[in-house]
């Protein structure tokens, strides 16, 4: 049996210093280069290329059914509980917010205590449509893992650069979020703005162009925000709310308006969960057909 073995290919959003040591049309064949790789690669078409006109199959932003109140709340709980017990520092994530997080899994003995049989059937079913999404759209290998996240704001929310407009990456990129409180009243809500995720002839250039002004400049830029809609975003956030999004479009953390605000979510980053048995697979499929 072939083990499911994961592989990170993915490059920075912006030139490092070794590119710099060069003239920039190297640096801008490197990113042609990454673009035709991963479109070699069984990332769904209808999701990441094309135009807004296209039949696709999203905007960029996918929303999976949602987790029930009471569900979120003994989340929120066994969260707090983890994050006493093991003494998790605190990250000042800008001027005025800490961020503490934890890595749990659905097998975890605490989860289990904390949550009834429901609850916990119901967190299962909601991370099954979410992996099942993803791997309908791209090569990924998502284990029953989360990333459990908690920002809460002391003072002003500056400083942080993912509350800036940006992209992660500039190939097909995704995160999943279940969203446990509610955002529109205790703040941070996520904001995407649609269609901007669609890697065509415009995305590549504004690409290219803000990678310029990055290369060009004496110190490191944050975070890397191309110019590739001006269509207003989309918030999400509400409890319960389970979204995949497609992190190479633009997208941010909307600052906590006041102090005392609060976020907690359950996080999917899949950066380094590019399953090389799924890509060969793939590719003996395709030319078996070809026969």
């Amino acid at each position: 049996m072939i083990k499911n073995l994961n592989i990170s290919i993915y490059p920075s959003n912006q030139p490092n210093k070794f590119f710099k040591k060069f003239p920039f049309k190297f640096y801008k064949i490197y990113i042609f280069f990454n673009n035709y790789l991963f479109k070699l690669l069984p990332f769904s078409k209808d999701y990441f290329y094309g135009n807004k006109n296209n039949n696709l199959i999203s905007d960029g932003c996918t929303e999976v059914k949602p987790l029930k109140s009471n569900t979120c709340n003994s989340l929120i709980g066994y969260i707090d509980q983890i994050l006493a017990r093991k003494n998790v520092k605190k990250f000042k994530l800008s001027q005025g917010v800490y961020r503490e997080s934890i890595t749990f899994s659905l097998d975890d003995n605490d989860l289990k205590k904390n949550l009834s049989l429901n609850e916990h059937r119901e967190l299962k079913n909601t991370f099954y449509e979410i992996k099942n999404t993803i791997e309908s759209i791209g090569p990924f290998s998502i284990k029953p893992y989360f990333i459990a996240q908690k920002l809460s704001s002391f003072d002003f929310d500056e400083g942080d650069t993912n509350t800036i407009m940006h992209i992660d990456r500039y190939v097909p990129a995704v995160k999943a979020f279940i969203f446990l409180t509610d955002t529109f009243k205790h703040g941070s809500s996520y904001e995407f703005i649609p269609y901007s995720h669609l890697i065509n002839e415009k995305y590549i250039k504004k690409v290219l162009e803000t990678s310029k002004i990055h290369f060009d400049a004496i110190n490191t830029i944050n975070p890397f925000s191309p110019q590739i809609s001006k269509q207003k975003s989309k918030k999400y956030g509400f409890q319960g709310q389970a979204i995949i999004s497609a992190t190479n479009g633009l997208h941010r953390r909307e600052p906590f308006s006041d102090k005392g605000q609060f976020r907690y979510t359950l996080r999917f980053v899949l950066y380094e969960s590019i399953s090389l048995t799924k890509i060969i697979k793939g590719n003996v499929k395709k030319f078996i057909k070809k026969l």
